[in-house]
């Protein structure tokens, strides 16, 4: 059985997703997104979720 990547399986916005911030006082921030996906269901605009996060970090990053 060959192995197929998420991306194959999962169209944009479906399968798992993951994200984690930290922060990190006084030295700083790191924004992880557990998905190579992000960019794309950001792009795709269908969930909400990802526009959300998205504006958080960067509104905090600014």
């Amino acid at each position: 059985m060959a192995a197929t990547s998420c991306r194959m399986r999962h169209a944009a916005g479906a399968g798992i997703h993951t994200a984690t911030m930290g922060v990190f006082s006084p030295r700083g921030t790191v924004f992880t997104a557990g998905t190579t996906d992000w960019a794309q269901v950001l792009a795709s605009g269908q969930d909400a979720r990802v526009d959300s996060i998205t504006r958080n970090v960067i509104e905090r990053l600014l």
